[in-house]
């Protein structure tokens, strides 16, 4: 599982839904008419990656910048897109044992990606599903 820090939460997500992890692109250009947690779209080896804020998305506040920001690059069937996560981002080896079931109450407007968790060391983690991040309402409009 991927370790990674959104909206105030530490998360795990499936090395399988995850192509790549980018640092911040240098170039990212805005997209005219769409909302500020539409960061915009880079050039990622020839490929146009839509990037997006996921905490200025969920919790109407922006990610605070910082140098151990990184990009996580989904997998997808269509176009892949970018999610912007608080680092460091980092493996966690889970196995079976380790599973746990986790409150999504907890993690409000997280919780309709919440797939489970897992322990590291006390700590409850929670696995989410980056690719249901397309069909959640807000996510949907990105226009302004």
């Amino acid at each position: 599982m991927v370790v990674f820090r959104m909206a105030g939460q530490t998360l795990l997500a499936p090395l399988e839904q995850i192509a790549e992890v980018l640092t911040i692109p240098a170039q990212v250009t805005r997209v005219p008419g769409t909302k500020s947690w539409v960061l915009g779209v880079a050039n990622n080896r020839g490929t146009l990656l839509p990037i997006y804020d996921v905490d200025g998305c969920l919790t109407g506040t922006p990610s605070r910048r910082t140098a151990l920001e990184r990009v996580l690059v989904v997998r997808q069937e269509e176009l892949p897109f970018g999610v912007l996560v608080g680092g460091p981002v980092g493996i966690h080896h889970c196995q079976a044992t380790m599973a746990v079931r986790v409150s999504p109450n907890a993690y409000g407007a997280l919780s309709p990606l919440l797939d489970g968790g897992y322990l590291r060391g006390a700590e409850r983690l929670p696995v989410v599903n980056l690719a249901r991040l397309r069909d959640l309402p807000q996510f949907g409009s990105a226009a302004a």
